[in-house]
């Protein structure tokens, strides 16, 4: 991918990511598009806030004799070791 590092040597590819397919998409438009975000995800910790709950929508759709639901629930996001996670910007380039 063109990385380096501080002595500006070339980076090698990750064992892990070395056998993975690469696919072109025609779905990233222009230059500095697109992240993909690397990293060892059990460093990623998961909290919730708010238990899930739901609204119930009596709007228009009880005329269709429908129901409405808007399930909602809040979430903290954390990592563990910075460290361990690297994100690859400008994908179409």
């Amino acid at each position: 991918m063109g990385l380096q590092d501080t002595a500006n040597a070339p980076i090698d590819t990750p064992a892990y990511v070395r056998n993975m397919a690469i696919l072109p998409t025609s779905q990233l438009t222009g230059p500095a598009t697109g992240e993909a975000y690397f990293g060892d995800y059990s460093e990623v910790l998961v909290g919730t806030r708010l238990a899930i709950d739901y609204q119930t929508l009596r709007e228009r759709s009880l005329d269709e004799d429908k129901i409405g639901v808007i399930p909602r629930c809040r979430y903290d996001i954390a990592v563990r070791h910075g460290a361990s996670f690297a994100v690859r910007t400008a994908l179409s380039t």
